[in-house]
């Protein structure tokens, strides 16, 4: 396997740690000292996570998040079945371009960095009961279970919308998050209902019983009716949603 070490008085500040992930702040450029390695020159990151992979720990990553791998690493598509919300069908498997994630074998390591500010490492048992936005998720363990589900949007509910994972597994998750983790707001339901704006929804309890519902709302300096799509939990369960977008 490669060395690697980062060059530099105070390069790199570990965050968190969970299983074969580390996140780490850096405040300076990556220094890499083995030509085996894929870097993407020239950026400063705040957050960046180093993976490590080893036989029979494969790992799961969205493909445009790897800034560099190192090793003997084997990577191929991963394809995500997809279910309906709203028919409980299986979707075709063009609809999510399945070349975004990629599995990852074999020995090495692999940087990963988002545009969000912040990276958190995660364990994949205190999150198993949770429907995630997939756009949050950077990598899960590659033996893990997966349960993708999508709702249709669009003037006659026909195209697609937001896309919802349910990763079940021992291992671990790393999510690229807007805000920081102290700043979402965890709404608790004891057989209730609540509603709330879709682009606010990080995750909810797979337990509660979901839908989506459209309001139109008149925009003055456009001359026309905006759609605005409404999430619909109801039963017992936990709703996670990013307080900064309010």
């Amino acid at each position: 396997m490669a060395k690697i070490r980062l060059k530099g008085k105070g390069a790199s500040v570990e965050i968190s740690k969970c299983e074969n992930i580390k996140v780490l702040e850096c405040q300076r450029n990556l220094r890499l000292l083995n030509k085996q390695c894929f870097y993407y020159n020239g950026m400063q990151y705040k957050h960046q996570a180093f993976i490590t992979i080893s036989s029979g720990k494969p790992m799961v990553m969205r493909k445009q998040a790897v800034v560099w791998m190192a090793g003997a690493i084997n990577e191929e598509p991963a394809v995500h079945r997809i279910i309906d919300f709203a028919t409980d069908k299986l979707l075709p498997v063009c609809v999510i371009n399945s070349s975004s994630w990629h599995l990852h074998c074999g020995e090495g390591a692999i940087m990963l960095e988002s545009k969000g500010a912040y990276l958190s490492a995660e364990l994949l048992s205190a999150w198993e009961d949770f429907m995630l936005l997939a756009d949050f998720i950077l990598a899960y363990d590659g033996n893990a279970k997966v349960r993708s589900r999508i709702f249709r949007n669009g003037a006659d509910m026909q195209g697609y919308g937001s896309h919802y994972m349910q990763v079940r597994g021992n291992g671990a998750l790393l999510l690229g998050l807007p805000c920081a983790k102290d700043e979402l707001m965890l709404v608790e339901l004891t057989d209730e209902e609540l509603k709330v704006k879709s682009d606010i929804v990080m995750a909810w309890s797979s337990a509660l019983s979901f839908h989506v519902e459209r309001s139109f709302i008149d925009v003055a300096e456009r001359n026309g009716r905006e759609i605005r799509y409404i999430n619909v939990f109801k039963g017992t369960g936990s709703i996670l949603l990013l307080q900064t977008q309010f």
